[in-house]
């Protein structure tokens, strides 16, 4: 997807077109957790990770916030329970990739990362989620009630809409800039939590990224 294509495309959301994600030098990805989606894109993920010129900043909701429960009630099919474990798999999924990357990626990459790469948590129920990139955004607006796993309200484009994505990313960067909880980079899992996905993680993910990292870009 190129600006030109997608300066006015509204419709309903899809999955992010990996190739925008890992062209983009400076990316905001605003989510409610994703876990889906990072697994989908491990690798693309951790290449953008390991890359010094490229800046990422991800942005979900706090496994442990007080709104657990409303945030789940953005879904149909999910319980706070539910909602909350899938903050935790994302949690953990990225922290691993950001193992990887400082065990297999290059000096520049290690010593640049964390100035590049910032992952936070935040305790409010969003509106919207989406990424934000150099010159355009993709805008997903959750419905007023719950909102089923069907398709979302969707925008692609830039001037005001990026403007406004980027200033709602930076009002929850700047509210959590002191708080050292918000970021999840440093966050404990909690050793009572227990998730089968997370042995698929560890079997399957960590092995295909540490490969994607000792080979040549596609």
């Amino acid at each position: 997807m190129n600006t030109q294509q997608a300066e006015s495309t509204c419709g309903w959301s899809s999955n992010m077109d990996p190739g925008f994600l890992a062209s983009q030098q400076d990316l905001t990805i605003f989510l409610k957790e994703g876990y889906k989606f990072w697994e989908a894109n491990a690798e693309l993920v951790s290449r953008r990770f390991a890359d010094p010129g490229k800046r990422t900043t991800v942005i979900i909701v706090h496994p442990d916030s007080v709104v657990m429960g409303k945030v789940a009630e953005l879904d149909t099919q999910k319980t706070p329970k539910i909602q909350r474990s899938d903050c935790l798999e994302t949690v953990r999924l990225l922290q691993m990739i950001r193992d990887v990357v400082i065990a297999n990626g290059s000096a520049e990459a290690k010593e640049s990362f964390d100035n590049r790469v910032t992952f936070i948590g935040h305790q409010y129920v969003p509106s919207w989620n989406g990424n934000v990139g150099d010159e355009i955004a993709t805008v997903n607006v959750y419905d007023t009630g719950p909102a089923g796993r069907g398709p979302m309200a969707s925008m692609t484009a830039g001037g005001a809409v990026r403007e406004w994505a980027l200033r709602n990313c930076s009002t929850i960067l700047v509210a959590y800039r002191d708080d050292p909880g918000a970021n999840l980079f440093n966050y404990q899992i909690p050793a009572e939590h227990i998730d089968l996905r997370a042995e698929r993680t560890r079997l399957i993910v960590r092995p295909m990224i540490e490969q994607a990292l000792r080979s040549p870009s596609p």
